[in-house]
């Protein structure tokens, strides 16, 4: 073998442990557990489950008669999940209104999922807040409860009801204690766990999510995204 051949052998040697290196670098790269690379793609296939799983649930979503506004039609919808005793939803809310205030096409629906191992009145409140929305007092119930604070220590549904309008407080009374209720508010929560939701809020829109407090800058853009 000539000296050109072997200078030319040696050449291609180190072009393949060249490639080889470059490859072990990208390989690395890509497959580390805090890789960058792999991180993103982490992020774009959750991304696309969770279009999915949106659009898979969407019309049970958005059928929910749970309103927090009193429109009857509307170009756009958001559906908070949410938990009374919540202080990221409490300080969300007002944003809410706001957008609601300034945008009269928009409807935003609310399901409940009350965090009961960390919000002990939660669940009470989820439950008094559907039996107002049976005598066609949601809205403002909804507000009084993320507006006032007092029931967190006295659980005195009958008198916010009083407060809002409420008829019927017989009635009222009965729903509290009967089965509707609490089968309502079941129906909210497994629809929020097929949805994989873990805490609150957490908004949907059609094409996603927004998980956490939002402003209204915030919520305006979901809104968008929704149109």
């Amino acid at each position: 073998m000539g000296k050109r051949d072997k200078d030319k052998k040696g050449t291609s040697w180190s072009g393949h442990l060249l490639n080889l290196g470059l490859l072990a670098v990208l390989l690395s790269v890509v497959f580390l557990p805090e890789s960058p690379i792999r991180t993103r793609l982490a992020a774009w296939r959750a991304q696309a489950r969770l279009s999915v799983l949106v659009e898979e649930h969407w019309q049970a979503l958005a059928a929910t008669s749970t309103r927090m506004d009193t429109v009857d039609a509307s170009t756009a919808m958001i559906i908070e999940f949410g938990d009374y005793e919540c202080p990221f939803c409490r300080d969300s809310h007002a944003h809410l209104e706001a957008v609601m205030e300034s945008d009269q096409e928009v409807t935003i629906g609310y399901r409940h999922y009350p965090l009961t191992a960390i919000h002990p009145r939660a669940e009470d409140a989820a439950r008094a807040a559907i039996c107002a929305e049976a005598q066609g007092r949601f809205p403002q119930f909804h507000s009084l409860l993320f507006e006032s604070s007092e029931w967190r220590e006295t659980g005195d549904w009958k008198t916010l009801a009083k407060l809002v309008g409420v008829g019927d407080l017989v009635s009222y009374e009965d729903c509290l204690r009967g089965e509707a209720a609490g089968r309502r508010l079941e129906e909210d929560m497994r629809l929020g766990d097929a949805l994989g939701v873990t805490a609150t809020p957490t908004f949907f829109y059609q094409f996603g999510r927004h998980v956490g407090y939002a402003n209204e800058e915030q919520l305006l853009e979901l809104i968008e995204r929704s149109r």
